[in-house]
Protein backbone atom coordinates (compact mmCIF):
# COMPACT_ATOMS: atom_id res chain seq x y z
CA UNK A 1 0.00 0.00 0.00
CA UNK A 2 1.28 3.42 -0.94
CA UNK A 3 2.20 5.83 1.85
CA UNK A 4 0.01 8.55 0.29
CA UNK A 5 -3.07 6.33 0.18
CA UNK A 6 -5.43 7.10 3.13
CA UNK A 7 -6.13 4.39 5.67
CA UNK A 8 -9.81 3.47 5.58
CA UNK A 9 -9.75 2.52 9.28
CA UNK A 10 -8.51 5.90 10.42
CA UNK A 11 -11.31 7.94 12.12
CA UNK A 12 -12.37 11.20 10.55
CA UNK A 13 -12.32 14.13 13.00
CA UNK A 14 -14.64 17.10 12.26
CA UNK A 15 -13.93 20.32 14.08
CA UNK A 16 -16.85 22.81 14.45
CA UNK A 17 -16.21 26.40 15.36
CA UNK A 18 -18.79 27.99 17.74
CA UNK A 19 -19.01 31.73 17.83
CA UNK A 20 -19.73 32.73 21.44
CA UNK A 21 -21.48 36.02 22.13
CA UNK A 22 -20.06 38.33 24.70
CA UNK A 23 -21.44 37.45 28.15
CA UNK A 24 -20.88 40.79 29.76
CA UNK A 25 -24.69 41.50 30.09
CA UNK A 26 -25.44 38.18 31.76
CA UNK A 27 -29.13 37.91 32.82
CA UNK A 28 -29.80 41.63 33.15
CA UNK A 29 -32.58 41.43 30.60
CA UNK A 30 -34.48 39.08 32.90
CA UNK A 31 -34.48 41.63 35.70
CA UNK A 32 -35.70 44.35 33.35
CA UNK A 33 -38.43 42.08 32.02
CA UNK A 34 -39.54 41.17 35.56
CA UNK A 35 -39.76 44.88 36.45
CA UNK A 36 -41.85 45.50 33.36
CA UNK A 37 -44.27 42.66 34.19
CA UNK A 38 -44.59 43.90 37.78
CA UNK A 39 -45.34 47.43 36.60
CA UNK A 40 -47.98 46.15 34.18
CA UNK A 41 -49.60 44.06 36.91
CA UNK A 42 -49.75 47.10 39.20
CA UNK A 43 -51.20 49.19 36.36
CA UNK A 44 -53.99 46.73 35.61
CA UNK A 45 -54.70 46.30 39.32
CA UNK A 46 -55.18 50.06 39.66
CA UNK A 47 -57.36 50.15 36.54
CA UNK A 48 -59.51 47.35 37.99
CA UNK A 49 -59.75 49.03 41.37
CA UNK A 50 -60.97 52.41 40.08
CA UNK A 51 -63.96 50.69 38.47
CA UNK A 52 -65.04 48.98 41.70
CA UNK A 53 -67.61 50.09 44.25
CA UNK A 54 -66.70 52.01 47.39
CA UNK A 55 -67.26 48.88 49.46
CA UNK A 56 -64.63 46.98 47.48
CA UNK A 57 -62.18 49.88 47.67
CA UNK A 58 -62.58 49.99 51.44
CA UNK A 59 -61.98 46.25 51.68
CA UNK A 60 -58.77 46.52 49.64
CA UNK A 61 -57.58 49.47 51.69
CA UNK A 62 -58.34 47.56 54.89
CA UNK A 63 -56.17 44.69 53.68
CA UNK A 64 -53.13 46.87 52.95
CA UNK A 65 -53.47 48.78 56.24
CA UNK A 66 -53.68 45.67 58.43
CA UNK A 67 -53.72 42.29 56.61
CA UNK A 68 -54.06 40.31 59.84
CA UNK A 69 -57.05 42.23 61.14
CA UNK A 70 -58.60 42.23 57.67
CA UNK A 71 -58.36 38.44 57.58
CA UNK A 72 -60.09 38.20 60.93
CA UNK A 73 -62.82 40.59 59.83
CA UNK A 74 -63.25 38.67 56.58
CA UNK A 75 -64.14 35.56 58.54
CA UNK A 76 -66.32 37.41 61.02
CA UNK A 77 -69.91 38.43 60.47
CA UNK A 78 -72.77 39.92 62.38
CA UNK A 79 -74.45 36.55 62.05
CA UNK A 80 -72.28 33.47 62.07
CA UNK A 81 -71.93 32.25 58.54
CA UNK A 82 -72.98 35.62 57.15
CA UNK A 83 -71.14 37.79 54.66
CA UNK A 84 -69.67 40.21 57.19
CA UNK A 85 -70.13 43.95 57.43
CA UNK A 86 -66.47 44.62 56.71
CA UNK A 87 -66.71 43.03 53.28
CA UNK A 88 -70.12 44.15 52.16
CA UNK A 89 -69.78 41.84 49.16
CA UNK A 90 -67.38 39.81 47.10
CA UNK A 91 -64.27 41.57 45.82
CA UNK A 92 -65.25 40.74 42.28
CA UNK A 93 -68.41 42.84 42.44
CA UNK A 94 -68.46 45.79 40.09
CA UNK A 95 -70.36 49.06 40.03
CA UNK A 96 -73.45 47.28 38.80
CA UNK A 97 -73.63 45.38 42.08
CA UNK A 98 -73.72 48.48 44.31
CA UNK A 99 -77.42 48.13 45.01
CA UNK A 100 -76.96 44.49 45.95
CA UNK A 101 -74.14 45.43 48.32
CA UNK A 102 -76.28 48.15 49.89
CA UNK A 103 -79.12 45.72 50.44
CA UNK A 104 -76.72 43.19 51.94
CA UNK A 105 -75.32 45.84 54.28
CA UNK A 106 -78.82 46.83 55.32
CA UNK A 107 -79.74 43.23 56.10
CA UNK A 108 -76.65 42.78 58.22
CA UNK A 109 -77.36 45.98 60.13
CA UNK A 110 -80.93 44.83 60.70
CA UNK A 111 -79.60 41.52 61.98
CA UNK A 112 -77.29 43.43 64.31
CA UNK A 113 -80.23 45.44 65.65
CA UNK A 114 -82.21 42.27 66.25
CA UNK A 115 -79.23 40.69 67.97
CA UNK A 116 -78.90 43.71 70.27
CA UNK A 117 -82.54 43.59 71.32
CA UNK A 118 -82.34 39.87 71.99
CA UNK A 119 -79.23 40.38 74.11
CA UNK A 120 -80.98 43.11 76.14
CA UNK A 121 -84.08 40.93 76.54
CA UNK A 122 -81.84 38.25 77.98
CA UNK A 123 -80.75 40.49 80.87
CA UNK A 124 -83.10 40.17 83.85
CA UNK A 125 -84.58 43.32 85.35
CA UNK A 126 -84.50 45.48 82.21
CA UNK A 127 -88.19 45.14 81.35
CA UNK A 128 -88.97 48.74 82.35
CA UNK A 129 -86.16 50.25 80.27
CA UNK A 130 -86.55 48.06 77.20
CA UNK A 131 -89.35 50.21 75.80
CA UNK A 132 -87.09 53.25 76.04
CA UNK A 133 -84.58 51.78 73.60
CA UNK A 134 -85.01 52.77 69.97
CA UNK A 135 -83.13 51.04 67.16
CA UNK A 136 -83.52 52.25 63.61
CA UNK A 137 -81.63 52.33 60.34
CA UNK A 138 -80.34 55.64 59.00
CA UNK A 139 -78.26 56.33 55.91
CA UNK A 140 -75.16 56.60 58.12
CA UNK A 141 -75.70 53.30 59.87
CA UNK A 142 -77.52 51.67 62.76
CA UNK A 143 -78.78 54.17 65.33
CA UNK A 144 -79.35 53.02 68.92
CA UNK A 145 -81.06 55.49 71.26
CA UNK A 146 -81.58 55.31 75.03
CA UNK A 147 -84.47 57.69 75.65
CA UNK A 148 -85.75 59.04 78.95
CA UNK A 149 -89.52 59.25 78.75
CA UNK A 150 -90.70 59.84 82.30
CA UNK A 151 -89.61 59.99 85.91
CA UNK A 152 -89.89 56.18 86.01
CA UNK A 153 -87.27 55.85 83.23
CA UNK A 154 -84.00 57.61 83.96
CA UNK A 155 -80.57 56.82 82.63
CA UNK A 156 -78.75 59.59 84.53
CA UNK A 157 -79.20 61.41 87.77
CA UNK A 158 -80.74 64.83 87.24
CA UNK A 159 -78.20 67.36 86.01
CA UNK A 160 -75.34 64.87 86.28
CA UNK A 161 -73.42 62.46 84.11
CA UNK A 162 -73.68 59.51 86.51
CA UNK A 163 -75.31 56.46 84.92
CA UNK A 164 -78.05 54.58 86.72
CA UNK A 165 -77.32 50.93 87.46
CA UNK A 166 -79.72 49.62 84.82
CA UNK A 167 -78.53 52.10 82.17
CA UNK A 168 -74.96 51.00 82.80
CA UNK A 169 -76.02 47.37 82.41
CA UNK A 170 -77.71 48.12 79.08
CA UNK A 171 -74.66 49.95 77.73
CA UNK A 172 -72.33 47.16 78.82
CA UNK A 173 -74.59 44.68 77.01
CA UNK A 174 -74.50 46.83 73.87
CA UNK A 175 -70.70 47.07 74.10
CA UNK A 176 -70.49 43.29 74.45
CA UNK A 177 -72.47 42.84 71.23
CA UNK A 178 -70.73 45.56 69.20
CA UNK A 179 -67.23 44.26 70.01
CA UNK A 180 -67.89 41.40 67.56
CA UNK A 181 -67.91 43.72 64.54
CA UNK A 182 -65.17 46.01 63.16
CA UNK A 183 -67.40 49.06 62.60
CA UNK A 184 -66.64 52.36 64.26
CA UNK A 185 -69.09 54.20 66.48
CA UNK A 186 -70.23 57.74 67.20
CA UNK A 187 -71.68 58.34 70.67
CA UNK A 188 -73.89 61.40 71.22
CA UNK A 189 -75.31 63.03 74.34
CA UNK A 190 -78.52 65.08 74.24
CA UNK A 191 -80.39 67.08 76.89
CA UNK A 192 -83.70 68.91 76.95
CA UNK A 193 -83.85 72.71 77.02
CA UNK A 194 -84.11 72.99 80.80
CA UNK A 195 -81.36 75.02 82.46
CA UNK A 196 -78.77 72.97 84.25
CA UNK A 197 -78.09 74.39 87.71
CA UNK A 198 -75.89 71.59 89.03
CA UNK A 199 -72.81 73.79 89.11
CA UNK A 200 -71.75 77.26 88.00
CA UNK A 201 -70.50 77.40 84.40
CA UNK A 202 -71.62 73.80 83.90
CA UNK A 203 -74.10 74.06 81.05
CA UNK A 204 -76.01 71.53 79.00
CA UNK A 205 -73.05 71.48 76.61
CA UNK A 206 -70.75 70.05 79.25
CA UNK A 207 -73.50 67.80 80.58
CA UNK A 208 -74.34 66.25 77.19
CA UNK A 209 -70.66 65.63 76.37
CA UNK A 210 -69.98 64.14 79.81
CA UNK A 211 -72.98 61.81 79.48
CA UNK A 212 -71.74 60.62 76.09
CA UNK A 213 -68.35 59.91 77.67
CA UNK A 214 -70.01 58.04 80.53
CA UNK A 215 -71.79 55.87 77.96
CA UNK A 216 -68.48 55.26 76.20
CA UNK A 217 -66.81 54.11 79.42
CA UNK A 218 -69.64 51.68 80.17
CA UNK A 219 -69.51 50.17 76.67
CA UNK A 220 -65.73 49.76 76.87
CA UNK A 221 -66.17 48.01 80.22
CA UNK A 222 -68.58 45.70 78.43
CA UNK A 223 -65.86 44.68 75.99
CA UNK A 224 -66.01 47.28 73.21
CA UNK A 225 -62.60 48.13 71.77
CA UNK A 226 -61.61 51.78 72.40
CA UNK A 227 -60.35 51.84 68.79
CA UNK A 228 -63.95 51.48 67.61
CA UNK A 229 -64.86 54.88 69.04
CA UNK A 230 -64.66 57.37 66.19
CA UNK A 231 -66.25 60.39 67.84
CA UNK A 232 -67.91 61.65 71.03
CA UNK A 233 -70.43 64.46 70.60
CA UNK A 234 -72.37 66.65 73.00
CA UNK A 235 -75.31 68.45 71.38
CA UNK A 236 -76.95 69.95 74.49
CA UNK A 237 -80.55 70.69 73.44
CA UNK A 238 -79.77 71.55 69.82
CA UNK A 239 -81.04 68.31 68.27
CA UNK A 240 -84.34 67.65 70.06
CA UNK A 241 -86.16 64.41 69.40
CA UNK A 242 -89.49 66.14 70.04
CA UNK A 243 -88.95 69.27 67.99
CA UNK A 244 -92.24 70.93 68.91
CA UNK A 245 -91.40 70.77 72.61
CA UNK A 246 -87.69 71.22 73.46
CA UNK A 247 -88.50 70.72 77.18
CA UNK A 248 -89.97 67.25 76.64
CA UNK A 249 -88.06 64.69 78.76
CA UNK A 250 -87.81 62.39 75.74
CA UNK A 251 -85.24 64.80 74.34
CA UNK A 252 -82.83 63.55 77.02
CA UNK A 253 -81.08 60.62 75.43
CA UNK A 254 -77.87 58.86 74.48
CA UNK A 255 -77.38 57.93 70.84
CA UNK A 256 -74.96 55.27 69.63
CA UNK A 257 -74.45 55.29 65.86
CA UNK A 258 -72.84 52.21 64.29
CA UNK A 259 -71.27 53.59 61.11
CA UNK A 260 -71.70 51.54 57.96
CA UNK A 261 -68.94 53.43 56.14
CA UNK A 262 -65.31 54.11 56.92
CA UNK A 263 -65.08 57.71 58.26
CA UNK A 264 -62.99 60.05 56.15
CA UNK A 265 -62.90 57.70 53.18
CA UNK A 266 -66.42 57.52 51.91
CA UNK A 267 -69.24 60.04 52.17
CA UNK A 268 -72.51 58.31 53.05
CA UNK A 269 -74.58 58.20 49.94
CA UNK A 270 -78.24 59.07 49.81
CA UNK A 271 -79.83 55.93 51.07
CA UNK A 272 -82.50 54.43 53.20
CA UNK A 273 -83.93 55.37 56.55
CA UNK A 274 -86.09 52.39 57.36
CA UNK A 275 -86.99 51.64 61.00
CA UNK A 276 -85.89 48.19 62.11
CA UNK A 277 -87.84 48.09 65.34
CA UNK A 278 -89.41 51.03 67.08
CA UNK A 279 -89.85 51.23 70.82
CA UNK A 280 -93.28 51.41 72.32
CA UNK A 281 -92.43 54.64 74.14
CA UNK A 282 -93.49 57.22 71.58
CA UNK A 283 -93.72 58.19 67.98
CA UNK A 284 -91.83 61.42 68.38
CA UNK A 285 -89.30 62.63 65.91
Amino acid sequence: MSENQPNKDQPIIIVKKINKHAGHHGGAWKVAYADFVTAMMAFFLVMWLVTQSNTVKQAVQSYFIDPVKHGENYKASVLQGGAGIARGGALGDGPGDEMTQTEQLKKEMEALGQSLMEAIDGVPGLDVLRNSIDIEMTREGLQIQLIEGSSDVTFFKSGRAMLSTKAELILKTIGMELKRIPNQLVIEGHTDASDNSFAEHYTNWELSADRANAARRAMVEGGLSPKQIYNIRGYAANKPRIKENPYDPRNRRITVLVLNRVPGIDTPEEGYQTPIMMSKSDGGG
